[in-house]
């Protein structure tokens, strides 16, 4: 059990390279969530995304939006191609 005895030297280095990992994840999720257009913004790039009975896509023109909960709030998404249109 040679390892054993270098347990507590490497603990702490397991430990910061989880925190980093975890905040790298969350880092690139929150870029993510940035990077999308908020539905003021998502209807001025694509005004014939507008109807009247809620909003389209802009890739295929299906009218199937779901809502994707994220720690940093919700994403929408088209359910027919799976495109990503705008957050909250």
């Amino acid at each position: 059990m040679e390892i054993a005895r270098h347990l507590p030297q490497l603990f702490p280095i397991g430990m910061g390279l989880m925190c980093a990992f975890i905040a790298f994840c969350f880092y690139r999720e929150l870029a993510a969530h940035r990077s999308l257009p908020t539905l003021r913004e998502y209807f001025e790039e694509f005004p014939e995304c507008e109807t009247g009975r809620g909003v389209r896509c802009c890739e295929c023109g299906s009218g199937s939006i779901w809502q994707h909960k994220t720690v940093w709030g919700p994403i929408f998404e088209c359910r027919h191609c799976g495109e990503q249109l705008y957050r909250r």
